[in-house]
């Protein structure tokens, strides 16, 4: 193995004093890692972005370009039914493929996802529902019944399966 770090190549105490000085933070005036990662990712070097697979072995593969896709596909579904700018979204979803797909939905809208455990009671739902004034809400099916006491607060009510009075998201993100 070659020695990288011979003595000739170290910067010097005065050289590491001159970039200390001299180093400036490169930050952009805006930044959007849906947009500025995800979708550049797709568009220019598309690769395998995400595997999963869980104990029993099921596995999913998603490319930039399918995370880019789907991720524009529920922005959509959200701005389609009144989720803007700034909004409050709770995502109440393990980690599941789904849960990162709804974080870049909500970072390329601007809107603020609320990530939930799945273990919260009822009334730990109603209590962010009712002080973040949420304006959707993103989970599996069996955990919709938590939002019963607030549902009607809630405009926007998506779940990975069907629920009466939700929008199903395998069935909206379906549509062209």
């Amino acid at each position: 193995m070659r020695d990288v770090w011979s003595s000739a190549q170290q910067p010097t105490a005065e050289d590491y004093e001159a970039m200390c000085a001299n180093f400036r933070w490169d930050v952009p005036a805006t930044f959007n890692f849906g947009t500025d990662v995800i979708d550049r990712r797709a568009r220019e070097h598309d690769s395998p972005a995400q595997i999963w697979e869980n104990a029993a072995g099921d596995s999913r593969s998603y490319s930039y370009s399918d995370l880019s896709r789907l991720s524009n596909r529920l922005a959509n579904v959200l701005r389609a039914n009144g989720v803007a700018k700034g909004d409050r979204v709770i995502v109440m979803l393990p980690r599941l493929p789904e849960w990162f797909i709804a974080l870049i939905a909500a970072m390329k809208i601007g809107v603020v996802p609320i990530r939930c455990i799945e273990m919260l009671t009822a009334r730990a739902v109603e209590y962010r529902v009712t002080n973040a004034e949420v304006k959707a809400a993103i989970c599996r099916p069996e955990h919709a019944v938590k939002f019963a006491s607030v549902e009607q607060q809630i405009p926007v009510r998506v779940a990975l399966g069907e629920v009466s009075g939700w929008l199903d998201y395998a069935s909206e993100l379906a549509r062209d």
